[in-house]
């Protein structure tokens, strides 16, 4: 069940915060990394393709699934990084999931559809794979790092057999305990990303990240996958804050430096 993949996720979390505590601990004297809490702030934008992969999906029919099981999403991000390898951000995310199955695994008809709209916000460790393979580096080109985290979904939708009309389940509109009445559930994170820097305070950004529903019951459907979990895929843009204070002019009293009497 899903409970596997939080406990898996949550110990993952802990042994990553070692990792990074003591990898932090040898880097931090030698980077030259800048440190202050109003130092390495990140604002992004992105926007990219929601996969959906539960029951009600086709995983084996990659035609079906990349046809009916893609849908939009877009989000906005903000992040810190603490050190030079790790970090933190959190994300709110809005899209919709989409799934067809059109059969089972025996060959008999499903004729199951899946459609939901979703509001997720969730908050991360980041790890940089490229700072503590090969040390910290201001203006590097190109940073890969790894994300693991959790979030709350908010999900308002219906599994229906398309065939039949008939609604398998129906979730949401005002029934449920989070935004607007949405169904809510816990959310475990965990992906990969890369940033490309494009000016000193600009970065274009690709990352995927999957994620693991609390239960599995999202869909209404037990068939097979032991989690409903869903893919986001995303590009977008990063804007890295400066609040360097600018420094003081000083002003010479010219008749003090040329020595002239008043």
């Amino acid at each position: 069940m899903c409970t596997i993949n939080f406990n898996s996720i949550r110990k993952g979390i802990v042994l990553v915060c070692l990792l990074l505590t003591s990898s932090s601990v040898l880097f931090a004297q030698k980077s030259g990394f800048e440190k202050g809490i109003s130092k390495n702030w990140q604002f992004g934008l992105n926007v990219g393709a929601l996969s959906y992969w539960g029951d009600v999906s086709s995983p084996k029919d990659l035609s079906n699934q990349f046809k009916n099981g893609i849908a939009l999403g877009y989000g906005v991000s903000l992040s810190k990084q603490i050190s030079p390898i790790w970090g933190f951000n959190g994300n709110i995310l809005i899209g919709n999931l989409n799934a067809t199955k059109p059969f089972y695994s025996d060959g008999s008809s499903a004729d199951l559809q899946f459609k939901s709209k979703l509001i997720e916000a969730n908050i991360n460790a980041t790890l940089s794979f490229t700072n503590l393979i090969y040390g910290y580096k201001p203006n590097r080109m190109i940073n890969a790092y790894g994300i693991i985290g959790f979030g709350l979904g908010n999900f308002e939708g219906s599994t229906t057999n398309y065939a039949t009309g008939d609604i398998i389940r129906r979730f949401g509109y005002g029934s449920g305990k989070g935004i607007s009445g949405y169904e809510v559930d816990g959310i475990a994170n965990a992906g990969l990303g890369v940033n490309f820097r494009l000016h000193k305070q600009l970065y274009l950004n690709v990352e995927s990240t999957m994620k693991f529903t609390g239960d599995d019951n999202l869909d209404g459907v037990v068939a097979g996958i032991k989690s409903d979990f869903y893919n986001y895929t995303s590009i977008g843009l990063i804007y890295k804050f400066s609040f360097n204070k600018g420094k003081k002019a000083t002003t010479t009293n010219l008749d003090d430096k040329k020595g002239v009497k008043k």
